[in-house]
């Protein structure tokens, strides 16, 4: 048997806020728009250290005025369609975007070139080009 949980997107939830993956993990939920500052900040802090995300943007000043803003503009219609979720009190957070639905490619690119410059802003845009759609539509953070 092959092991799709890696490319299986989440249940959408039911009628009480639950789906089949939320109960399949204890301690998973959905998050809540309540929720929604406080799950971007932990997607944030997942790729602290990261080293793609390093590497873009190497300034720290530079990453916390940048990251922040694209966890929103890359996943934040997850919310939208029940795929924002988050583990125990925030150690660890996913958002997916089901098919159809698309990060606000636009406005990820007037953020990007606002807070980078050559030739790091072609190196970044050509990189986010290049992700196959599933790795654009999912980005999973834990940290601890």
């Amino acid at each position: 048997m092959t092991d799709t949980s890696a490319t299986s997107p989440p249940h959408r939830a039911d009628a009480s806020g639950s789906s089949a993956t939320t109960q399949a993990v204890p301690g998973l939920r959905s998050a809540t728009r309540q929720e929604r500052e406080r799950f971007e900040v932990a997607m944030m802090m997942a790729f602290i250290s990261d080293p793609a995300a390093r590497w873009a943007w190497s300034d720290q000043l530079q990453f916390l005025t940048v990251f922040l803003p694209l966890v929103n503009l890359f996943g934040g219609k997850s919310f939208d369609h029940d795929c924002a979720h988050v583990i125990g009190d925030f150690h660890g957070v996913a958002q997916w975007l089901p098919p159809g639905v698309h990060p606000d490619d636009e406005a990820i690119g007037e953020l990007f070139a606002r807070h980078m410059s050559e030739p790091r802003l072609g190196e970044v845009l050509s990189l986010f080009e290049q992700m196959p759609p599933f790795t654009r539509r999912s980005r999973i953070g834990i940290f601890r």
